[in-house]
């Protein structure tokens, strides 16, 4: 009997669990209260045809790395075209980006608790809240973004090299994610160097 209470998850992980679950309702919801503008728009004409002619397009005449449109490909050709099913894929990375930082903040502080706080503190943004529902790269920014930073602070922590490995993979996909990614990348740098 004593050993099935201890399996019992504790309440901040319920927490935690309500949290994204309201935050994900939210989100849904914010769905149909958005309308698609003219980068969204292109998002769907770089995709349209197939996935070579997808990355060919955006290597020659496009400033855009090509992995998250590889993703949204893939995605449309499994979910279909319509709006609805584009959001849904920022949402989808979005929610998982939040259960990495409800981890980070876990792991960071040591308790629980923190790391709902953090996911909340997150999702109460409006950049958040606009960024989850885009049809650009913004979602898969945001969790690699948050990947990159558990992964690296494990790495630092605990020197082993399978953090080392899950960081170098994040640091790499983040580029063909987004360039402006490389302002984290270079703060990473000066913590590791300083």
């Amino acid at each position: 009997m004593f050993s099935l209470v201890r399996r019992i998850p504790p309440v901040s992980w319920w927490a935690a669990v309500l949290a994204l679950f309201l935050i994900a309702a939210l989100l849904v919801d914010g769905i149909s209260r958005t309308y698609m503008h003219a980068d969204e728009y292109l998002v769907y004409r770089f995709t349209r045809e197939d996935l070579t002619h997808t990355v060919t397009y955006l290597a020659e005449r496009d400033t855009h790395p090509p992995l998250w449109f590889s993703f949204f490909w893939v995605w449309r050709q499994f979910v279909g075209t319509s709006e609805v099913a584009g959001r849904m894929q920022a949402v989808l990375f979005s929610l998982i980006a939040l259960a990495v930082v409800y981890q980070m903040g876990r792991t960071w502080f040591g308790a629980p608790h923190y790391g709902v706080f953090a996911m909340i503190c997150l999702s109460g943004l409006a950049l958040f809240f606009q960024y989850a529902l885009e049809i650009r790269p913004y979602g898969l920014v945001m969790l690699l973004g948050s990947i990159s930073m558990f992964s690296f602070h494990r790495w630092l922590a605990r020197t082993r090299w399978r953090w080392g490995v899950v960081y170098a993979v994040t640091a790499a996909a983040m580029l063909y994610v987004h360039y402006f990614l490389v302002t984290l990348l270079l703060a990473q740098v000066v913590v590791f160097t300083g």
